[in-house]
């Protein structure tokens, strides 16, 4: 799996730290808030307002019975 730009990276071990060190403050954090900011950033950056709305659908769903 190669590095993508988002990924939080410890560069003293080289390994992918992301889930064990960032969980809780992401949990604990304002949704709402980090929502319009990103959504602000989306706009900034040329996205329209359904890709931006894309963003945060919920994955599609695969397998059996959809």
């Amino acid at each position: 799996m190669g590095r993508r730009q988002n990924d939080l990276y410890s560069v003293s071990n080289h390994r992918f730290e992301d889930d064990h060190l960032h969980a809780a403050i992401l949990a604990d954090g304002d949704h709402e808030a980090a929502k319009k900011v990103s959504d602000q950033v989306a706009r900034d950056v040329g996205l329209t307002e359904a890709e931006i709305e894309a963003l945060s659908a919920p994955p599609p769903t695969r397998g059996k019975g959809k």
